[in-house]
Order: structure tokens, then C-alpha cells, then sequence
């Protein structure tokens, strides 16, 4: 088992453009699965038309 490991402070964003397809990254640091789940449909709502929606937690 891992004795140290790095993991999210708290919330950050950031967007790069690759041959005119725009990224946008979100990161929120969550203590729960619900808070995970609260935020990632945040982001889904936030751009709902958007053709791609990647998430982990």
C-alpha cells in the first residue's frame, strides 16, 4: 500500500484549443462519492451541448 500520494487541494480549472477542438478541465476536491457525483453533473449542466463529457473520481 502506498504511504504517501498526491491527490486535489481543491478547485481549479483549465482549457487548451488542439486543431479547433476546445478541452476544458475541471478539478473539485470531493470527500464523498455524492459530492463527486454533485459536481461532476455541475459541469454537464454547465455545458450541456457539449458533444464529449469525460469524469472520474
Amino acid at each position: 500500500m502506498l504511504e504517501a500520494y498526491y491527490t486535489v487541494k481543491g478547485y481549479g480549472e483549465a482549457e487548451i484549443i488542439i486543431e479547433k477542438s476546445r478541452f476544458i478541465c475541471y478539478v473539485e476536491r470531493a470527500t464523498t462519492e455524492g459530492e463527486a457525483m454533485r459536481f461532476i453533473q455541475q459541469i454537464k449542466k454547465k455545458h450541456w451541448d457539449a458533444t464529449h463529457n469525460c469524469s472520474a473520481y
